[in-house]
């Protein structure tokens, strides 16, 4: 609610454009942001673009479900990286432990989020500062 309108307007492709600029990005992670925008797109704004949609077929509900998952994994993969980026920011820049203060559930979600994108999401910051910078895992 504290956003301008131009701000609320920005669109996922303006944030990922924006985020080229700012970041080197390695072009497999690139290629799946871009891939998920044009799906998500392609389901909010215009269902008949996705290649055999069909609600009415078995074939036409099996390649929904089959672009639906891709798009669900693709969100959260998405979704585990970026929240990893604030992760490894905190802890690695600020010193602090984002999920130190939160139930065993939480905490675990979190160091495994890390496990798995922590070295991404580190390689993201330091492409960012314009200089090398060694990258390590903290496991």
């Amino acid at each position: 609610m504290e956003q301008t309108y131009k701000e609320q307007k920005r669109t996922l492709s303006g944030v990922l454009k924006e985020l080229r600029k700012r970041a080197q990005i390695e072009r497999v992670v690139d290629q799946r942001l871009w891939r998920f925008l044009e799906m998500r797109n392609s389901f909010v704004h215009n269902i008949s673009e996705v290649p055999g949609w069909n609600l009415q077929t078995r074939k036409g509900r099996d390649a929904a479900k089959k672009f639906l998952i891709e798009l669900t994994m693709l969100a959260m993969a998405i979704t585990s990286l970026f929240g990893c980026l604030f992760l490894v920011s905190a802890k690695d820049e600020f010193g602090t432990d984002l999920a130190e203060d939160s139930d065993m559930w939480r905490k675990e979600m979190a160091r495994i989020i890390e496990k798995q994108f922590g070295l991404l999401a580190r390689k993201i910051l330091a492409g960012r500062r314009g200089k090398l910078v060694l990258v390590h895992s903290k496991d």
